[in-house]
């Protein structure tokens, strides 16, 4: 229990660290939700999802209805990207993806997975959130990925 607990806290931090750092310098997403539509994103999650919601002009969320589970794109910038493509954390694992954008790669700690992608100078990061399997977390993450880096 307390593992599960410190793995939640460190992720929690990780999250706010890659959100400061991407606030901070945000690329040149100006609408995030109208990268992605909710057919692309139900897609990609294998079931239904709901409506957009904005989080701001650089993040937009779409969750499954009566569940946690959900996809979040966000913008970044350069900082964060590189920052957490060679993580100083050895419980966090960064591995290069190709065939999408300019440069990718996963990012990857205890049950949580996210892509990062760098497309020209805009810089993204897309996350499911779900309790299946990485490698489908990582499928549906490329999948979307690739849809918004083509937009761009």
């Amino acid at each position: 229990m307390r593992r599960a607990n410190t793995t939640s806290v460190v992720l929690t931090v990780l999250s706010s660290v890659w959100g400061t750092i991407a606030i901070a310098r945000a690329a040149s997403l100006t609408d995030a939700c109208s990268l992605l539509t909710v057919d692309q994103v139900s897609s990609a999650m294998g079931t239904a999802v709901g409506a957009p919601q904005k989080i701001s002009t650089a993040t937009c969320q779409w969750t499954v209805p009566g569940t946690m589970n959900r996809v979040t794109l966000m913008s970044s910038g350069a900082e964060a990207f590189n920052f957490w493509k060679k993580p100083l954390n050895p419980n966090v694992q960064s591995t290069p993806v190709s065939g999408v954008g300019d440069d990718a790669y996963f990012l990857k700690m205890a049950k949580q997975t996210g892509l990062a992608v760098k497309k020209g100078d805009t810089y993204f990061k897309l996350q499911v959130y779900s309790t299946v399997a990485d490698d489908q977390k990582q499928a549906a993450e490329k999948q979307l990925a690739t849809i918004v880096a083509s937009k761009l």
